[in-house]
């Protein structure tokens, strides 16, 4: 006696003759190898997400004497290190640099070390859309030291990415800023926005304007 099940129905036949048989041939074919019209798996294609630290030496001189540590980040992703940083203009502060070279950022730079985030399942195209998005966020000219540094860029790209944060450490000078305001106060201004920085490169270059103002 042989029992089929074609069709997710179980059904019942003595007889052997060619039509049976071939039935239960079928059902072998789909018990050993799957249906005719199944597809193979779809597989899904990742990258791995890290944050490169960089020490800045024009700060942790001074900061150091406190116990904190300021640093610069970077998120590498698909061979690109995207970073934030601050200009006078309202467009985009997100720029790109080869990974881990701090020359690019400059002589007041040096890399520190590696963090390894995880990995993303979004395609490079997706990235790069995700990155003009954050460039309306992340302008140039809104940038500050305390309030919405590299780092603060940092941690919301690798959350989109990888659903992961940054370790509070990199970022904690702005953390004690947050609970503690006399530290923004403590901080020569020119640290703290690109627009108080470039008012002071002005007067140093410009020893007239400053005695105007005074």
């Amino acid at each position: 006696m042989l029992w089929f099940y074609q069709s997710s129905i179980a059904f019942k036949d003595t007889s052997l003759n060619p039509s049976n048989l071939r039935a239960f041939s079928d059902f072998l074919e789909i018990i050993i190898i799957g249906p005719k019209n199944s597809k193979p798996p779809v597989e899904v294609m990742t990258t791995k997400v890290a944050v490169h630290v960089y020490d800045m030496y024009w700060t942790n001189e001074w900061t150091t004497k406190l116990g904190i540590g300021v640093y610069h980040t970077g998120v590498e992703v698909n061979g690109v290190e995207y970073a934030y940083g601050g200009h006078q203009f309202p467009f985009s502060g997100i720029f790109e640099i080869t990974p881990k070279d701090s020359e690019e950022l400059g002589e007041n730079f040096k890399f520190k070390e590696s963090i390894e985030i995880g990995y993303t399942d979004l395609t490079k195209p997706e990235i790069e859309g995700i990155i003009e998005q954050l460039g309306d966020q992340y302008r140039g000219d809104q940038y500050h030291l305390l309030k919405k540094n590299c780092n603060h860029f940092t941690s919301a790209f690798i959350e989109i990415l990888t659903g992961k944060q940054l370790p509070k450490w990199v970022n904690r000078l702005a953390n004690i800023g947050d609970t503690l305001p006399f530290v923004e106060r403590a901080l020569p201004k020119e640290w703290l926005t690109p627009v108080a920085l470039q008012d002071t490169v002005d007067q140093q270059t410009d020893p007239e304007a400053t005695a105007d103002n005074n």
